[in-house]
């Protein structure tokens, strides 16, 4: 579903006659908010995963913001 919706919102840009063009998405929402339960859970089980998780795209961020340090001091 979010690989649709970011194709239409393409889509759009590419055919807005104007300003506010707007189109309604064929996807019905859920209609509880049990994911609400789940969503940027933290706990017990999965903690760890997470904090490795984390400290991988930290690594991975201070890599990159180098790199682009490096290309500026060329």
């Amino acid at each position: 579903m979010q690989m649709e919706l970011a194709k239409m919102a393409v889509r759009l840009l590419e055919s807005a006659t104007g300003p506010q063009t707007t189109v309604r998405a064929p996807f019905e929402w859920a209609k509880n908010d049990n994911w609400r339960e789940v969503y940027n859970y933290v706990g017990p089980e999965n903690a760890k995963e997470l904090e490795v998780e984390g400290e991988r795209r930290r690594t991975q961020m201070a890599k990159r913001q180098k790199r682009k340090l490096n290309i500026r001091n060329f």
